[in-house]
């Protein structure tokens, strides 16, 4: 039998809001957070897009965690189009993910992980300074975790030594994950031609501390 086919997932990334005065609590804690304590520029929130398959997997595309929630399919399409199409309309960057069978192991992985509490605190092993301490927090299935750890980690259990974040899942930010996740992206687009996402220079050293 020969090799199985190469698949693709995305890999969403988000651009933070601007200031809002309507913000609850929780989402400037959040919004603080990331603008802060993660390398400039910032990248607020980040999901996996995977590709519809059938029957009841048309509808399981996105999968992601948010403050207050658990982890799961993201299935209302009013949410959905006020959250994706309205409120960060202009803000969204995507990387593939390419793997054998990549949807499908995503996936099932995904229906493994949904339930998990979010974490505000896991924020703190994704800092600057503080992410060796992403080896002593528990990267385990049902483990609470931010929108970040969460989809490294069902990266990490779906594809093993194939998944693009090799470090520790909770030691992930938005943008630590997006420059992992984009340096393996480049290396197999760049026999395609393909483009990618560029942000200033300075990051990549900053995001490897």
């Amino acid at each position: 039998a020969g090799e199985p086919e190469q698949d693709v997932v995305y890999m969403l990334f988000a651009e933070p809001l601007d200031y809002d005065a309507r913000w609850s609590t929780g989402e400037r804690c959040i919004n603080a957070v990331v603008s802060m304590f993660q390398p400039s520029p910032p990248l607020a929130h980040c999901e996996l897009l995977v590709p519809p398959g059938v029957g009841a997997d048309a509808m399981r595309t996105q999968f992601a965690t948010y403050l207050g929630r658990e982890s799961s399919w993201q299935l209302d399409r009013v949410d959905g189009y006020s959250f994706y199409l309205q409120d960060y309309a202009n803000k969204w960057r995507a990387l593939p993910v390419f793997a054998p069978r990549a949807a499908s192991r995503i996936r099932a992985e995904a229906e493994l992980q949904e339930g998990v509490p979010y974490s505000l605190l896991r924020y703190v092993t994704a800092t600057r300074g503080f992410r060796w301490l992403g080896r002593l927090v528990s990267n385990a299935r049902r483990a609470p975790a931010q929108c970040a750890g969460l989809s490294a980690r069902v990266l990490q259990y779906a594809l093993q030594s194939q998944a693009p974040c090799p470090r520790p899942a909770s030691s992930y930010g938005p943008t630590t994950l997006f420059y992992d996740v984009r340096r393996v992206a480049e290396v197999q687009g760049d026999a395609l031609g393909a483009e990618s996402v560029v942000f200033a220079e300075d990051v990549a050293e900053s995001v490897n501390v």
